[in-house]
């Protein structure tokens, strides 16, 4: 038995047991691992390469916040794309004219063409 799923925790009230939303704080990584490469010498190239579904729940960082970091640091994100948004590889993964503002826009898509990266999924392999 798991003790968080058990009534009185966090998961339940006693009546019902539910549970916990899944966390997956994207947001929180990427600028994380932003803010440590910007401690780098400036004539270093800066670049962070992700490899992700593309969830992104429960992060305290926003995607305007990371991206403006990314930007002002000259940070460039580089991301593969599995699962959910490998679909990306069919057709999708082209740069958008606005990528802030581009409303069908995946999260991972604008970080990485608002940096000047590029976003690859495992659909563009062998053709697929």
């Amino acid at each position: 038995m798991d003790p968080n799923l058990q009534p009185g925790r966090s998961a339940g009230n006693g009546s019902f047991i539910s549970l916990p939303k899944e966390i997956h704080t994207l947001n929180d990584a990427i600028l994380s691992a932003a803010k440590e490469l910007s401690t780098r010498p400036k004539e270093r190239r800066r670049i962070i390469y992700v490899v992700s579904d593309g969830k992104e729940y429960g992060s305290k960082a926003t995607l305007r916040e990371v991206v403006r970091y990314l930007q002002t640091n000259k940070i460039t994100l580089y991301c593969y794309g599995r699962g959910r948004i490998r679909g990306l590889g069919r057709g999708l993964c082209e740069p958008p004219s606005s990528a802030l503002y581009h409303v069908r826009q995946h999260p991972v898509q604008v970080q990485t063409y608002a940096t000047g990266g590029d976003l690859d999924s495992e659909r563009n392999m062998n053709g697929n």
